[in-house]
């Protein structure tokens, strides 16, 4: 029995190789793992692992992160973020609890999250937001471009 739970958990690990290109959105994914190049929002996620030779380009929640490669764009880390020496965050960092070893960088804004706002879930919530704003977009661009 306690294979199939393995298996399961190991069921909703998702790791981009080195050499490896992904775009878009990922949910129901609990860990991440970039070695390659991703681009997307990650939503509901636990862990997020950036490789030495990794680069994440976007959005991403999650509960705890690991960085030694290169994150770009917005970061919201719940629990314990952990920037390694060769770790680069570019863009905004919202986090609870941060540990940086000496040669880890951070550019951009910081702001360090209230237990409240560590407390909220991932989940749906976060998601509906962005369908939300997604939705918005598209029907702004069909008006701007009906009014031409």
């Amino acid at each position: 029995m306690a294979s199939k739970q393995n298996d399961e958990t190991e069921g909703k690990k998702l790791t981009v190789g080195k050499g490896i290109r992904l775009s878009g959105e990922i949910t129901a994914c609990e860990k991440l793992v970039v070695e390659g190049q991703v681009e997307a929002d990650l939503t509901g996620a636990q862990d997020l692992v950036v490789a030495e030779s990794g680069l994440f380009k976007g959005r991403a929640i999650v509960d705890r992160a690991e960085i030694s490669g290169t994150f770009e764009g917005e970061l919201t880390v719940r629990e314990v973020l952990n920037l390694h020496g060769s770790g680069l965050i570019d863009g905004t960092l919202k986090y609870a609890e941060m540990e940086i070893e000496r040669g880890g960088r951070v550019r951009g804004t910081i702001e360090e999250l209230d237990r409240a706002q560590a407390a909220k879930p991932s989940g749906p919530t976060p998601v509906a937001t962005s369908s939300r704003e997604t939705e918005k977009e598209p029907g702004a661009a069909k008006s701007e471009a009906a009014a031409s």
